[in-house]
């Protein structure tokens, strides 16, 4: 299980979400970056602070901030035994952050730009 630790390593982990793609298709699309847990890399208009999660395998968040706007990530976001309750996900980013709070739900589209 990944812990907070500086300095983690997740090897394989970007290997194994392109492996469910068709191999080269998506060569063109991006750009890979290693890091650990913990760094903040800039791409393009965005400061990206990555973040360790806990999960069976190494798993890593990203927080993305442009134009005082913030999207967080994780890969994980399925449903699972005994699943997670939209309230208390509400309430704990609550205590995290002081702006508007969005939950993801199945079929949520987001507009980005």
């Amino acid at each position: 299980m990944a812990t907070g630790r500086p300095g983690l390593q997740l090897p394989g982990a970007l290997d194994a979400v392109l492996a469910l793609d068709r191999p080269g298709l998506l060569d063109s699309a991006y750009v890979r970056h290693e890091f650990s847990p913990g760094d903040r890399l800039d791409i393009g208009p965005f400061q990206a602070h990555t973040r360790s999660l806990p999960h069976s395998v190494p798993n890593a968040g990203v927080r993305l901030v442009a134009d005082g706007r913030v999207l967080a990530y994780t890969g994980d976001t399925g449903p699972s035994p005994p699943g997670t309750d939209p309230a208390a996900v509400h309430a704990a980013a609550e205590r995290e952050f002081d702006g508007r709070i969005g939950i993801a739900t199945s079929g949520l589209v987001v507009d980005l730009a």
